[in-house]
């Protein structure tokens, strides 16, 4: 049997191959990601639903480090990577991970019981799961009635006193308005600002659903460490990538 040491070290090999990205490129960066978006909620010992989960990365990483089950979501549809959901099944089995589960759903079609999930965890899925409600809820009812839908969803599914976290970033930005004349930003130049929304839609959306408090915050990927005290803030979010983290508190 591997020890946890063992699993972690596995998962550190896995990480070039199946989840490097242009701002994760190693363990180190993947826990400074997770560390900002928990920063004051542990997930230790608790239950975990992660939407949108791709290759499973987060959910591999906070079963690795004391969650006490995860299960991440992933449909194999348009919009999906191919092979997402095999990468996470796969590396679930060579890590060597009874507690953590790769599921083939969307969020519409997942069920559960209420009360299920200590935390809910969305990292830049929320925006996927309906592009164009979610590029038209800020001025369309129906859209906004659609959203609120699946909010109210992710609130019966929490325990009291769970917390619903939502990673993305914001259609507000200086790189939102510059694409409209070809400049992309050259951090992100694949974002299609279109389908995102600014936190305070979401806050105004998680009220509406029931939650008690929300709050959120900008968040630096990795490679613009040690300038928070420049662009952690509404002007240098809105310089950057605008990518934040709310937490919404049942």
């Amino acid at each position: 049997m591997k020890s946890n040491e063992n699993k972690i070290e596995i998962f550190k090999e896995l990480i070039n191959p199946d989840y490097k990205t242009r701002t994760l490129k190693n363990y180190s960066h993947v826990k400074y990601r997770m560390d900002k978006i928990f920063r004051d909620i542990s997930f230790v010992n608790k239950t975990i639903l992660d939407i949108g989960c791709g290759k499973g990365l987060a959910s591999i990483y906070l079963t690795l480090n004391g969650a006490k089950k995860v299960a991440g979501i992933e449909p194999m549809l348009d919009g999906s990577s191919e092979n997402s959901l095999y990468t996470f099944e796969n590396n679930i089995k060579r890590i060597g991970l009874d507690n953590c589960a790769a599921v083939n759903s969307t969020f519409q079609d997942f069920s559960a019981k209420p009360h299920s999930f200590d935390i809910i965890l969305s990292i830049h899925s929320i925006n996927h799961l309906n592009e164009e409600f979610c590029t038209n809820l800020h001025k369309d009812k129906e859209s906004w009635e659609y959203y609120l839908f699946l909010m109210k969803k992710a609130h019966s599914f929490l325990r009291p006193g769970g917390v619903f976290i939502i990673v993305d970033c914001s259609n507000h930005n200086l790189f939102s308005q510059s694409s409209k004349f070809g400049i992309k930003n050259p951090m992100a130049p694949s974002i299609d600002w279109n389908i995102h929304q600014h936190p305070t839609t979401w806050r105004h959306m998680l009220s509406d659903a029931g939650f008690s408090q929300s709050n959120y915050w900008w968040h630096l990927p990795y490679k613009l460490l040690g300038m928070n005290h420049l662009f952690s803030n509404p002007i240098g979010a809105w310089l950057t990538l605008s990518y934040f983290v709310i937490h919404a508190h049942k």
